[in-house]
């Protein structure tokens, strides 16, 4: 598997920045995106894609954002998520005895590995899961807005640029 390349990440952003969705449609897929990474270790992509249709968010943000957790990603935000989740229940669980305990299933994240590791780290996970994901969510979409925003006035006012040279140069 090969790494995007500086190209290919400005490509994805010019395609997200130029989505022919209003800029708050393509928001709420970004926030909903960010939001199904954090909440569910399997079946993201399917989730993201129930939840864009039932609150009219564009589905390629939505489907694109949950890849944040992927498996090059999931050795950081499951132990974190858990960590989270602990400190929010109230249970004393060390970021590095989360992280012990969760090898295996961020070596295998199949549903038999995650239930093998009990109500002490399934309950954490999960709520660290959804105040991040809510978390993520939110933040992801008030950065989506402000850049679609952006993005799309200096592209009007580039528009608008060429158009008044074209006009002065015809004279």
């Amino acid at each position: 598997m090969k790494f995007p390349t500086k190209k290919t990440w400005r490509q994805g952003y010019v395609k997200l920045m130029n989505h022919s969705a209003s800029p708050e449609t393509v928001s709420r897929g970004v926030a909903i995106g960010l939001f199904c990474a954090f909440i569910i270790p399997l079946g993201q992509m399917a989730l993201a894609l129930l939840l864009a249709t039932i609150f009219r968010a564009a589905k390629f943000p939505s489907l694109l954002f949950t890849w944040l957790s992927n498996p090059f990603t999931i050795a950081i935000i499951y132990p974190l998520q858990c960590f989270v989740g602990s400190f929010l229940l109230r249970q004393h669980h060390t970021y590095h005895e989360i992280a012990g305990l969760l090898k295996d299933v961020i070596r295998d994240p199949s549903l038999e590995t995650f239930a093998g590791l009990g109500t002490d780290l399934i309950l954490p996970f999960f709520t660290g899961g959804l105040a991040l994901g809510l978390l993520a969510g939110g933040v992801g979409y008030v950065l989506a807005l402000f850049f679609i925003h952006r993005f799309r006035k200096q592209k009007r006012l580039k528009k608008e640029e060429r158009r008044k040279w074209h006009l002065k140069k015809q004279k």
